[in-house]
This record gives C-alpha cells, structure tokens and sequence, in this order.
C-alpha cells in the first residue's frame, strides 16, 4: 500500500462576537412656531385689567390669545427684543436685566445695565421717574432708555449676544453669570445692526451698517475675528435701507430692507415722520466668503421672520398657517420715536407688502418669539 501524505487542516475556533448596540439616535431636531408677542405697555394690547398680561398672536389664528406674564414685575419692567430660542429680554427701572421665556415663565438673570462700558451713572427716587447717564450725553430718562437703548439681542447655550447704544455697539456676557459685567466687542467706530449664530461653525457672526461682516469666536481669549467679509458695491443699498444677517441652512444671508420715510404734520405745527418699509434684497455668502451674490428672494419652500428679535428662515411645510413660501415676515424695528406701524409681509414672487398694522401705532412693536417642539 502506498504511503499516503496527510495534510493537518488546523480550524479556527469560531468565536461568538457581541452584537454591537445600535448608533445613538441623533438628537431630536428642534421646530420653531413663530408667534407674534404684543408687550405689555401698549393700552392697545395688554389686558384691560391686569397689566402683566401681554398677547400672543399665532399665524393660524385671527386673534391675539391672552398670555400672562407674572415676571415682568406688575408691568414695570419692559420686553426689548426676543431670540430664537423662545426667550424675551426684559429691561427694569432698576436696571435689572433678564431673560424670560413666555411660554415656561422660566426666567435668567442677565448683568445689570449699568454694567455696560457707556452707561455712567444713575438716579432713581420715589418721586421721579429714572434717569440714566449714558457717555457724556445729557440725563437719558427711563422712557426713552427702554425705548431705543437695546436693538437685537439673541442668545444660545449660556451666551448672550447684544446691540446696545447710540453707537449700535456690540457685546456679550454668559448668562446666568449675575453680577458680571457685559463684555464689549468689536471697533467703537463700527454701528453693528445684527447678529447671529451659526451652529455649523460656532461662531457669531455680525453685520455693520457699511455691509461688512465679521465672524466672532467667543470661546478664544480674548474674544477675536476669525473672518471678516468686506462689503462690495453690490451691497450698496439704493435708498435708505436696514440689514440683516439670516442662517440659510448652512449658508448665510445678508439681507437689505429698504425704507422710504414719511413726512407729515399731525397738528400743523409739530411735524413728525414715519418709517416704513418698501421692500427687500436678498445676498448669499460666497462659499469661499469672498464676496456675496444676488437672490431673486429667499426661496419658494421657505419664509423669514425679521424684527426686533433673531433673524429666522425657517421651511413653510414646518410653520403652521403659512402655505406659501418667497416670502419675509417683519416688524417694526425702525427705533424711531413714532414707531411701531412697520409691519406686515414681503412677497418676493408679487413684490408686494401686506401691511398688518397700518393706520393705528402698537408701541413697543409686536416681536418675533419662537416656541420649540422637537420632531
């Protein structure tokens, strides 16, 4: 018999491997409901009996339902402006600052106003209402400080973001941090007239009166621009105009609101005039941010909601009421001492305005406050 040549096959031992557990879901993705927030002070929209009773006007609603807002301390302190994260800023006689949400009546404190670098001084008595002294301006009465002193604040995470002054200056504090003071940002040369947040960079990202734009990372120290986009002629606003600087998924938008100013005498004697908008322009950032380049508007499946408060784009599948897209929601965020009849609704498609309030001025303008549901 011949010899036979055998092969040794040596088997791997199977082994039995742990099913690994499934990727973690990805984080709900939080929807903004707009609604229209009417403060308090105007006898026009608080409640005829409780003064801290503010209203709130859905877009799928033909009325402004009650909303009563116990924190703002039986109606002494004021709403200045509102962010996209469903919180008002409030501002006080005593200077206190807070940030309060409408809908949770959650409230944060916020430094003090007289921890701005312009604010110098203050008095206050029993006998006369508050006064404020800001630079080396005369005595600045409460009235006039709760009308024009804020003019966009917005916030995210634990930072506050602020426009504030005169000067339109910039600023920012950690919130929840009481009696820090607020930290100044940017040139005292430059008027800054908005500013948001970008999530896919992190940074903040403002905009001066000139059209340029600078992108701020607050977590270096100090503070500094890591980006700044020059404005170009095309951004050279034909007449009179406002801008804005609106997160476009993750793009960014530089939008140019324009204004035509209307001069009249109400007694024949004290003229005054009014502001009210005529239309708008829409610029998109160059993905190599070296420049901007025209839109015909801001796209047929989105809206954008402009005012004293953040700058919002939001889809119209996800807004309730709305049907129709191209479009800019604003309210009156002139500043002026006859304000509050500029606002209404932009079609790109029409270029025409709605106007919602016309004859009849609410003072303080209605605001811009975003309720969140997660989907």
């Amino acid at each position: 018999m011949a010899e036979e040549d055998y092969v040794i096959v040596e088997r791997e031992t199977p082994t039995h491997h742990k099913l690994l557990p499934p990727p973690p879901s990805p984080p709900p993705t939080p929807r903004l409901t707009p609604h229209l927030f009417f403060p308090c002070e105007d006898n026009k929209t608080a409640h005829p009996t409780n003064p801290t009773t503010c209203r709130l006007l859905n877009l799928t609603d033909d009325w402004a339902q009650p909303i009563s807002l116990p924190h703002l301390h039986n109606g002494t302190s004021v709403v200045c402006g509102a962010s996209s994260n469903g919180y008002l800023l409030t501002l006080s006689p005593s200077a206190d600052m807070h940030l309060l949400n409408p809908f949770t009546h959650h409230s944060l404190p916020l430094p003090s106003l007289l921890s701005f670098p312009s604010v110098i001084g203050f008095s206050s008595s029993s006998f006369h209402p508050p006064s404020f002294v800001i630079d080396q301006a005369p005595i600045v009465p409460w009235d006039v400080i709760r009308r024009f002193f804020v003019k966009k604040a917005i916030s995210f995470d634990r930072t506050t973001v602020i426009i504030y002054g005169d000067e339109n200056s910039l600023a920012f504090v950690e919130v929840g941090e009481r009696g820090v003071a607020w930290v100044p940002l940017g040139s005292t040369n430059k008027r800054y007239e908005d500013v948001v947040r970008r999530r896919d960079d992190g940074l903040v990202w403002a905009v001066t009166s000139d059209g340029e734009v600078e992108a701020w990372d607050l977590l270096s120290e100090p503070p500094r621009v890591v980006t700044r986009v020059v404005g170009g002629t095309e951004l050279n606003p034909e007449c009179p105009a406002k801008r804005y600087l609106v997160k476009y998924e993750e793009e960014l938008l530089q939008v140019l609101g324009e204004v035509r100013y209307l001069f009249f005498d109400e007694t024949g004697a004290n003229s005054r005039s009014l502001v009210r908008t005529k239309g708008f322009k829409v610029f998109k950032l160059r993905p190599n941010q070296n420049g901007w380049v025209r839109m015909s508007g801001v796209g047929d499946d989105r809206v954008v909601f402009l005012g004293n408060s953040e700058s919002v784009s939001l889809l119209t599948e996800d807004v309730p009421g709305i049907r129709k897209g191209n479009k800019i929601y604003f309210t009156d965020d002139n500043k002026v001492p006859f304000g509050g009849h500029d606002t209404g609704v932009y079609d790109f498609d029409d270029d025409c305005i709605d106007e919602w309030i016309n004859e009849s001025a609410v003072s303080p303008a209605p605001v811009w406050v975003f309720s969140q549901t997660h989907v």
